[in-house]
């Protein structure tokens, strides 16, 4: 069943690239969902991977908007993938986000088909991926939730979270 508006975030196991102890090489860092936003305002995008030019486009949107969503009270960006840490690391890197945007992965998809938003991208070798999201997390409650279903991709941008905070 898909998560939806009202509904409760679920605790969930996902990963985090961690270059703390080593400096630069990225340690899969494990922890949970609970952990990550409880007691935050989070705006949680999901997207089906990194490099992927619409991708690309919408993190940088919510780079280039990250001050304003902060100003609207948003404790944490995160941005999540079935990419492996070592991924979105380096993507990371490469589109310089530094620490404003926190970089997630639920690289078995666990979460994403707990919360009813994988889409099935095996056709093209792709496998399993999560569906286009934003996500308005107050508390782990779900305030907001659209996917690039729902009005195309505008719906999933950083101006329509925006719109929604």
């Amino acid at each position: 069943m898909k998560i939806q508006v009202g509904d409760t975030f679920p605790d969930a196991h996902i990963h985090l690239p961690d270059t703390q102890a080593t400096g630069s090489e990225p340690i899969p860092t494990a922890t949970t969902t609970h952990e990550k936003f409880k007691g935050k305002t989070v705006v949680l995008v999901g997207d089906t991977g990194a490099y992927i030019p619409s991708s690309e486009e919408r993190i940088r949107g919510f780079l280039q908007h990250h001050d304003a969503l902060t100003a609207k009270g948003v404790d944490m960006i995160a941005f999540m993938t079935s990419d492996d840490v070592f991924v979105m690391h380096a993507w990371g890197l490469h589109l310089g986000v530094g620490d404003k945007i926190q970089l997630l992965t639920d690289g078995n998809m666990d979460l994403g088909v707990q919360l009813g938003l994988e889409r099935n991208l095996r056709g093209p070798g792709m496998g399993t991926r999560m569906v286009r999201i934003v996500m308005i997390l107050k508390d782990l409650k779900v305030m907001h939730l659209s996917t690039d279903s729902d009005d195309g991709a505008t719906s999933v941008d950083a101006e329509a979270a925006l719109a929604n905070l």
